[in-house]
């Protein structure tokens, strides 16, 4: 099991990266321009990464019990699907993950 960090009914980029420990992080941030500021603020914060495997955008949406993942880092790539899905799953058992952009404005 990884690490997931996002913010709750709001949608933001993500990256994920494997530590040097060789644990896996989902990191989600409501904040940034860009993927790469995602890790250049890991990376202040004393992360030690060893690999990023890929990006995209993320919408977890409390009320409906649903996570929406989709698009892609022009940066560092897509994310790999099962592997964002196996992290999200371990965090949020019982929600639908969904690989497509919600239908609706979300934040």
């Amino acid at each position: 099991m990884g690490i997931v960090s996002v913010e709750k009914n709001i949608k933001q980029k993500f990256i994920v990266v494997e530590m040097v420990d060789g644990q896996l992080l989902l990191r989600g941030d409501t904040s940034v321009t860009w993927h790469k500021n995602i890790l250049e603020n890991l990376e202040k914060d004393g992360a030690r990464i060893s690999k990023i495997n890929g990006g995209g955008w993320i919408y977890p949406e409390m009320a409906s019990r649903t996570i929406y993942v989709w698009d892609k880092s022009t940066r560092y790539g897509e994310a790999e699907l099962s592997i964002v899905r196996d992290l999200l799953s371990a965090h949020f058992a019982d929600f639908k993950i969904l690989n497509k952009e919600p239908d609706v404005a979300c934040g």
